[in-house]
């Protein structure tokens, strides 16, 4: 599904700064995969050249065959809005809209979904037991629930790949146990391909099908 090839990342703030060298990484549909490393290490740089949010330096990233990076505006905007989603530590969720309203946005983008948008948006918001918050505006949502709110505005366009960037780290140890576990369900039971980063080394361990630390601007598969 996707395969990244020698991807090199360096940032030019006056002094170069070399965050990756020559990572390479193959995903499969149904992967879970688990970036775990020190503050700094450089993970969530890999997920954003990963995802198209951030170009690579060196090396390349193909989806289904395609180089990502050599895609014009549309052609990203077009990839992310229908194959990708996406989910970070901070919600991002819109403030002066409902719970519903926030789910559905990204299907009023989407090109191949025309019809059942409501009926897609209740189902969702069951799967993620929101089903009571439809019309409920974000900021009177717990931390826990609008990471929910985020997680299914991320599956609304059924994406080939969620990446999720630190999604626990604004919750309390028994939210964030409550959100892997939805994450978890969603990879187990929809064979839904995930990467995500975090700081936890122990959501490797629990929820992983593949854990992944990068060191020493590399990777290293557990």
């Amino acid at each position: 599904m996707l395969v990244a090839e020698n991807l090199k990342k360096i940032f030019h703030e006056g002094v170069d700064v070399e965050v990756l060298d020559g990572v390479n990484l193959t995903v499969q549909k149904g992967d879970f995969i688990v970036v775990t490393g020190k503050s700094g290490s450089g993970k969530s740089t890999l997920l954003y050249v990963l995802s198209g949010l951030e170009q690579p330096s060196e090396g390349r990233v193909l989806f289904h065959g395609k180089n990502i990076h050599k895609l014009k505006d549309k052609q990203m905007s077009r990839l992310r809005r229908e194959s990708f989603g996406f989910v970070f530590q901070f919600y991002n969720l819109i403030p002066t809209i409902s719970v519903r309203d926030n789910i559905m946005l990204p299907l009023e983008f989407h090109n191949s979904v025309n019809k059942g948008k409501r009926e897609k948006v209740d189902s969702l918001m069951e799967l993620l037991g929101l089903q009571e918050k439809g019309n409920v505006m974000p900021y009177k949502l717990s931390g826990g629930q609008q990471q929910r709110v985020a997680i299914a505005r991320a599956l609304a366009i059924e994406p080939e790949l969620i990446f999720a960037d630190e999604p626990t780290g604004n919750l309390d140890a028994s939210t964030s146990e409550e959100v892997m576990g939805i994450f978890q369900k969603l990879n187990k039971e929809m064979n839904q391909t995930i990467i995500m980063v975090t700081h936890d080394q122990t959501v490797g361990e629990r929820y992983a099908t593949r854990e992944i630390v990068v060191r020493n601007k590399k990777i290293l598969e557990l």
